[in-house]
């Protein structure tokens, strides 16, 4: 594939589409805001989508330009067959997604695995329909499906914790490292979204018991299953700690403490109790991508099916996840990019530590908070102990690195940092 260069690029953009398209979602926006559907500031939204657009499109620039197209440009390439697929023969087209197996086009290893690939190249092979095949215009419209993912996070906290408005709208809509990662046509962005909605149709469901809420909840737990299944796997004992601490008047740290607890021990007496042996299938995960090769490889030492392996591991799996990618430790501009990001998040943290908020101004009670913590904190850990490769590091943990960074930083007590004036015209 010959070296493209930006006005190559540009050429392949249809513009008309290109502008259309972000032109609808800003009235659609603007509809939305008028009916009080939404409640965001129409301005910052309208801002927010510019730059998301503008991400995806950088995005898919540097993947191909330097890093010979990546995952995002073969997702492309392969969505246009599938598009080819979709107008001479809609109904296998359709068949070949309830039974990827029986179509061997992705090769993957398992039916789930299959199912998971199908459903993302099935998504933009629809999509090409109303972008005329343009990765550009496409980014436009993979961006207007995630940007509710965002909107969902962003919801979802200040319902619980108004007074930190600011800092929500900051992480998930101007955080340029979640907007760069989530933008780009992968799954990210659409395990933002699908876990976005579920966390804030399940803090309503549990505030007005609607059967409504619940199957949107469940509909969104699929969206994260067809995206990656672990992730779907960590929210399941969240949910039911969430739900006994709202149900049952338990106090949330004691609800997820025990929840927890208990999952751990199941995980470890899968094999004995049921049909899937869970760290069997961690240690397969992280085989799996041992055994890829890639520029970026971190030494990982090998996985074992018993706790003590795990417990071994941990400290590693923690650098790497929190830690990594060092100052230094790759001159690429991305990898400089995400030492930065790495290193402001601990500073933040370090804020939290020498300046937290009073105790009694602490949203931390609220169940949901624990939720979240809980949720990212998983997350990390099944990284951590399977992925051996910097540059998967960095674009797994990023929403859960987010959601840490919302939790800490709406506990710093930002009114003794800031300048008075400041303080009380943004935060």
């Amino acid at each position: 594939m010959p070296t493209p260069t930006l006005t190559s690029i540009l050429r392949q953009m249809d513009y008309f589409l290109f502008f259309l398209y972000i032109i609808l979602f800003l009235f659609l926006v603007r509809y939305l805001d008028k009916k009080n559907i939404i409640r965001i500031n129409i301005g910052l939204a309208s801002a927010a989508f510019v730059l998301k657009v503008s991400m995806a499109c950088l995005y898919g620039y540097i993947f191909q330009k330097y890093y010979g197209g990546d995952d995002t440009w073969m997702y492309h390439y392969q969505s246009l067959e599938e598009t080819a697929f979709l107008k001479s023969d809609p109904l296998h087209f359709l068949h070949s997604l309830i039974n990827p197996t029986a179509y061997t086009r992705y090769m993957m290893t398992t039916w789930w695995q299959e199912l998971e690939y199908a459903s993302l190249i099935k998504l933009l092979a629809v999509l090409n329909v109303f972008s005329g095949g343009s990765y550009y215009v496409n980014a436009v419209l993979f961006s207007m499906l995630t940007f509710w993912g965002a909107y969902f996070y962003y919801r979802l906290l200040v319902s619980v914790f108004p007074k930190g408005r600011t800092i929500f709208l900051l992480v998930f809509f101007f955080f340029i490292p979640l907007i760069f990662w989530t933008s780009g046509i992968r799954k990210d962005g659409l395990i933002l979204l699908s876990t976005g909605m579920f966390f804030y149709s399940f803090y309503l469901f549990l505030g007005n018991k609607s059967r409504k809420l619940l199957l949107v909840s469940l509909f969104a737990l699929l969206g994260v299953a067809l995206n990656r299944n672990f992730v779907a796997l960590s929210m399941v004992p969240l949910a039911l700690a969430w739900a006994i601490s709202s149900a049952g008047g338990v106090k949330p740290w004691k609800a997820f403490i025990f929840v927890y607890a208990l999952s751990l021990v199941l995980v470890f007496i899968s094999p004995l109790i049921g049909p899937v042996n869970i760290p069997a299938a961690f240690v397969q995960r992280q085989s799996d991508f041992l055994a890829l090769q890639g520029g970026s490889y971190v030494e990982l030492d090998r996985l074992e099916a018993n706790p003590v392996s795990f417990i071994k591991l941990l400290p590693q799996a923690l650098n790497h996840v929190f830690l990594r990618p060092y100052p230094g430790e790759n001159n690429g501009a991305l990898y400089v990019f995400s030492a930065l990001e790495t290193w402001f998040v601990m500073l933040v943290f370090l804020l939290f530590l020498l300046f937290p908020l009073p105790h009694t101004k602490r949203p931390l009670f609220h169940a949901c908070f624990w939720a979240l913590i809980f949720f990212a904190l998983t997350n990390y850990l099944f990284i951590g102990y399977t992925i051996p490769f910097l540059g998967a590091i960095v674009r797994y943990r990023i929403i859960y690195e987010s959601i840490l960074l919302a939790v800490v930083a709406v506990h710093v007590n930002w009114e003794k940092l800031l300048p008075k004036r400041i303080y009380n015209k943004f935060i």
